[in-house]
């Protein structure tokens, strides 16, 4: 008589980490975060709520809801980081910006929306044998627009202030006084002197109530949106 045969009994499958599902939750929020509405202040009442419902559920003894609520609320955390590194730039000034932009990890480019308020003057660069021009176009166009927004990336930001545009190039046939601009290019804003007695470059842009500094390279990168 043959002896039934014996079945090794199959080895627990290995549970996922609940970190691996914390994370998920966290980049589906981070994602979510970037496509709603700016409401940062929403986003973290409804955190709490959902924090709070996963500790009462907790308590009372309902691990799954618990669980189920505490994802919910680590996706409303992740919109919220999301909604805060955002924060800064709708609540700073233009001036905070562009003294941001001059750093290394500032925004490489960026598009200003304003009007023109001033009348672009065009400046030939010297150059000769002895001083030759080693960058840049022989001839370069400056005048001053009050900004009305600015757009990095695919987020505009409602910032005000008068910035001082320079455009490599004759600009003086493109723009005019009054019109409504959008340009291309790099904001910036200058360091404090380095040496005593050098000229203070701050303080005269900040005396013309100048918030920024902002470098177009050619003029194609300047669309007049409502000519004067």
């Amino acid at each position: 008589m043959s002896q039934p045969t014996r079945t090794q009994p199959e080895k627990p499958r290995a549970p996922v980490p609940a970190i691996v599902f914390a994370a998920l939750a966290m980049v589906v929020g981070i994602y979510l975060g970037s496509q709603l509405p700016s409401a940062l202040y929403l986003y973290l009442l409804i955190y709490a709520i959902w924090l709070g419902l996963a500790a009462w559920y907790h308590a009372a003894g309902k691990t799954q809801l618990a669980a189920a609520a505490l994802l919910i609320s680590v996706v409303c955390l992740g919109a919220c980081r999301w909604q805060l590194e955002n924060y800064a730039y709708q609540n700073s000034t233009l001036k905070q910006l562009a003294t941001a932009a001059a750093s290394p990890s500032g925004p490489a480019t960026a598009r200003l929306l304003g009007t023109v308020s001033s009348v672009p003057i065009v400046s030939v660069r010297p150059a000769s044998q002895f001083s030759p021009r080693l960058y840049g176009a022989s001839e370069q166009t400056q005048f001053f627009a009050d900004i009305t927004a600015v757009e990095i990336g695919p987020d505009q930001y409602p910032l005000t202030g008068r910035c001082q545009i320079y455009v490599d190039g004759n600009a003086g046939t493109t723009v005019s006084s009054g019109d409504v601009i959008a340009m291309t290019g790099k904001l910036n804003w200058p360091g404090p002197p380095a040496n005593p007695g050098e000229f203070d470059f701050q303080t005269f842009l900040e005396r013309r109530e100048i918030s920024a500094l902002f470098y177009v390279k050619h003029r194609q990168a300047i669309e007049v949106i409502q000519s004067a």
